[in-house]
């Protein structure tokens, strides 16, 4: 589906729409906001107003002028929250190994492992379980490095590449309690050292 963002001046929101008029780009559109539903009824971050399960979401049209082919288009359109992106890091699509070692590169790299870890735990498998029970298409994740929750964006209806991104999820765990296990194992050994001794002040007189 051809889709375009604009930030919307002054106000938390962005619009996202069409690129082009017609059945096929419009059903596109009503299938992402089924999907965007159906995800946010369960509890994954995504923005608003899906986020939680909206109560209401306005799909509506606008007039967009195509400078290529000198016309005004009607087009879909809804509104989305705005993120602020310099916050998140995206969840590299290609190479697969990329998308794999996620957690390694930019959640735990270097073996440090953040505050925030648990909700990143928590967020991961709760998005994994909704992905097996009815997965999404154009799978994308994103993490937020002040929270450490787990977002989705951008789902569509279909995804031919679901076992791909089930692994991925299962591997990001996975990574996450081996680092844990080793940070473990190290403070383990640390508290076993033997106390150094206590260095004496030569008293003066």
């Amino acid at each position: 589906m051809n889709k375009r963002v604009v930030r919307v001046d002054g106000h938390p929101w962005v619009l996202a729409f069409g690129w082009a008029g017609g059945f096929v780009i419009n059903k596109s559109f009503d299938e992402e906001i089924e999907t965007y539903l159906r995800i946010g009824a369960s509890p994954i971050d995504m923005p608003a107003p899906f986020r939680g399960g909206a109560v209401a979401v306005y799909r509506f049209e606008i007039n967009v002028f195509d400078e290529q082919e000198g016309e005004t288009k009607r087009v879909p359109a809804f509104l989305l929250e705005y993120c602020d992106l310099t916050a998140f890091d995206e969840m590299p699509k290609k190479p697969p190994s990329a998308r794999d070692n996620f957690m390694l590169t930019h959640v735990i790299a270097g073996g440090n492992i953040p505050l925030t870890i648990d909700r990143t735990i928590a967020d991961i498998t709760r998005i994994q379980t909704a992905f097996v029970a009815q997965p999404w298409g154009d799978f994308q994740a994103f993490y937020h490095r002040v929270t450490g929750a787990m977002w989705v964006f951008d789902p569509q209806k279909t995804d031919p590449n679901r076992l791909a991104y089930q692994a991925s999820m299962t591997k990001w765990l996975v990574d996450i309690a081996a680092a844990q296990a080793l940070r473990a194992e190290r403070t383990r050994a640390f508290a076993a050292l033997p106390p150094k001794p206590l260095l004496r002040r030569n008293s003066l007189t």
